[in-house]
């Protein structure tokens, strides 16, 4: 009896150090397969200055002198999303231009939206932006990205009252940051 509580002990060890090692293993695996970019690819898309895109919604509104304004605000709603998107458009940093592959991309998206025809399908382009830096800042690029998908899809001969804009969101949790620099589109 002696002799088998002595192996047990080494065995014991022995067995949580190889534990230890797969678990090491494994966690570098992850740790290298998160660090090295892999995932959704990011679409390329030409810098502008923020300042330069002039492709906000404009919806009139009356203000209490009676001089008619802008409300950028109201050009965006609360309509909640219903299902998967049926396409996905990833930005760069502070970029608000499509990429020629985006570009296709909608175009491809629009010919179906427009083969559906009957039942007024309803278009809802939803902008992603992340906590980093200003907040008001990344909504406005949000928004500039979303204005712009609409309007790709304005060109391709959506009709432009069959496209609602969503309230531009914040992308939460520490995955991929090009989730943050997203716009979805759904055909709902």
């Amino acid at each position: 009896m002696d002799d088998e509580d002595d192996l047990r002990i080494p065995l014991m060890v022995l067995f949580s150090i190889i534990a230890l090692v797969i678990s090491l293993v494994i966690g570098l695996s992850i740790y290298k397969l998160n660090r090295s970019g892999a995932g959704v690819p990011v679409l390329d898309a030409q810098i502008t200055p923020v300042g330069d895109v002039v492709t906000t919604v404009e919806v009139p509104m009356a203000v209490a002198d009676g001089v008619t304004g802008v409300d950028d605000e109201r050009g965006f709603s609360d309509v909640t999303p219903v299902g998967d998107p049926q396409l996905k458009v990833y930005f760069d940093i502070g970029e608000t231009d499509l990429s020629d592959a985006a570009r296709a991309e909608i175009a491809a998206l629009g010919v179906v939206v427009m083969q559906r025809g009957a039942g007024e399908p309803v278009v809802l382009i939803s902008g992603f932006h992340d906590e980093s830096g200003s907040a008001q800042i990344n909504a406005d690029i949000a928004k500039q990205r979303a204005s712009a998908v609409r309007n790709a899809l304005i060109a391709e001969g959506v009709a432009a009252d069959a496209i609602q804009l969503r309230k531009p969101e914040l992308a939460l949790g520490g995955g991929d940051a090009a989730e943050a620099r997203r716009v979805e589109i759904r055909v709902q």
